[in-house]
């Protein structure tokens, strides 16, 4: 955990990073594995060196939360963590006039472009990632390009919840939800992310799914209308469902039904279909909803990626597999007729 000292400095100073930053960490070591695709078809391994240390590390500071609560991480400790992790990624590039602390976790494109740029030369002096310089450099900016998304979707999803209320005039709620419908929309980067094939699929099919897990809790507590569009792109790309039409006019009504519809056929294509016995639209839901997580649990399971990364995944899966079978465990304790 960061001292007291030093995480006012980073707040206030970003030059004060090397006086902040983990120096005992020795350097990772280089480290060979076996990806799979989605069709579980083998690709070459690859070795890993710095450079893709690089990778895996700027990845840990864009995930932010999503990683601080596989770790285990709560209140202080989280936004320690956080800040920790993304301090590992300026000191590693050593050029704190190009690469500081907020445009890093801003995932500023030009800040961004700096970091590729380390990347490639870190990897062209690396034997393990020599090989690979382009490629990690690219893969690096599809992380970033699918990071961003997700957070401005998150800052737009949480936007409109704080401020839904029933004080808002019906003009200012349809502005509210017009102006949250294209971030929420937003999800070529992670398309790119998850399509991406190469000699770090695992890692970035591992991260894509994280995100989709993201997308899903993003989703949580927005109008049905918005909560498709939050989704949509994420459910066609993992699960090959598309969302059912919809007016483009964001602020328009769904018909009733429309998104348990959807959601439920997002379940069945994950694996996890709702039970016959759930009758009631009330208990279906939560039975959909936890399918399309367990589907994407499965998903993850086996992946091969980084040990980071699998150390995250882990605790995802873990999560997700527990709600399960709190749903179904939640569903048996009802009487029959309230099924």
């Amino acid at each position: 955990m960061i001292s007291r000292p030093c995480l006012l400095a980073v707040l206030g100073v970003a030059l004060l990073v090397g006086a902040c930053a983990d120096r005992s960490r020795p350097p990772s070591a280089p480290t060979s594995r076996a990806t799979t695709t989605s069709a579980s078809m083998p690709v070459d391994p690859a070795a890993t060196g710095r450079a893709h240390a690089l990778v895996i590390q700027a990845t840990s500071c864009w995930l932010g939360g999503l990683w601080s609560d596989a770790l285990g991480e709560r209140e202080d400790a989280r936004t320690a963590g956080i800040i920790k992790r993304c301090l590992e990624v300026v000191q590693a590039v050593g050029d704190t006039s190009r690469v500081s602390y907020y445009p890093l976790r801003a995932l500023d494109a030009e800040t961004v472009g700096h970091i590729a740029e380390h990347v490639r030369a870190v990897a062209a002096t690396d034997e393990n990632d020599a090989p690979h310089a382009a490629e990690l450099a690219s893969l690096l900016t599809r992380i970033a390009d699918a990071s961003r998304e997700s957070m401005h979707a998150r800052r737009a999803a949480d936007e409109l919840k704080a401020g839904y209320d029933s004080s808002l005039s019906v003009e200012d709620r349809r502005a509210a939800k017009l102006a949250a419908a294209p971030p929420l929309r937003a999800s070529r980067g992670l398309a790119e992310l998850l399509a991406y094939r190469g000699p770090y699929e695992a890692d970035a099919r591992s991260i894509g799914l994280l995100m989709v897990v993201d997308r899903m809790e993003i989703a949580r507590g927005l109008p049905k209308h918005l909560k498709i569009y939050a989704v949509e792109g994420a459910f066609s790309d993992v699960f090959g469902v598309s969302a059912p039409p919809l007016s483009e006019d964001a602020a328009q009504p769904i018909p009733t039904g429309t998104w348990l519809a959807y959601l439920t056929r997002v379940a069945g294509a994950a694996g996890h279909p709702v039970p016959p016995e759930a009758r009631n639209p009330q208990n279906r839901e939560p039975f959909a909803w936890s399918g399309a997580l367990e589907g994407l649990a499965d998903r993850l399971r086996g992946l091969h990626a980084d040990p980071a990364l699998e150390r995250v995944a882990d605790a995802v899966t873990r999560r997700l597999d527990h709600e399960a079978k709190g749903v179904r465990a939640a569903f048996d304790a009802l009487a029959p007729e309230m099924r």
